[in-house]
């Protein structure tokens, strides 16, 4: 009964983890877009790369990924119903593209600081 327990709580500290990165991602891709659409400052884009480099280092790999990629889910519908865009299969080939270097940033930044940045504890029994 105490494994079973034990195998709950680490599914709870690892849904509460990404739940944590993915309202992270969220707040910071929607207020990066709101500033880029408010002062037409498009080269501002550039700091959605830096956000998913931020994302992976401070979540790690797997949740700094889908922080950076779900909110796209909720920006790219918005921008469709709200922009009007002329052509959506063009802007979803940009914004897959924007995904996919997302993706690799933040993946790459928390595999680095899971390999490098985490404190060595030493092995049972030692």
């Amino acid at each position: 009964m105490a494994e079973y327990a034990a195998d709950v709580r680490i599914d709870r500290d690892r849904a509460r983890i990404y739940g944590l990165a993915i309202i992270a991602g969220l707040i910071a891709e929607v207020g990066l877009v709101l500033v880029i659409n408010q002062t037409d400052a498009k080269s501002l884009a550039l700091l959605f790369f830096a956000e998913a480099v931020i994302l992976g280092l401070v979540f790690g790999a797997k949740p700094g990924m889908v922080a950076a990629i779900v909110p796209w889910f909720v920006l790219y519908p918005t921008a469709l119903v709200v922009d009007n865009v002329d052509q959506p299969v063009y802007v979803l080939s940009a914004l897959v593209f924007v995904v996919i270097v997302q993706a690799f940033l933040a993946g790459m930044a928390g595999a680095m600081k899971d390999r490098y940045w985490t404190r060595s504890v030493p092995p049972p029994g030692a």
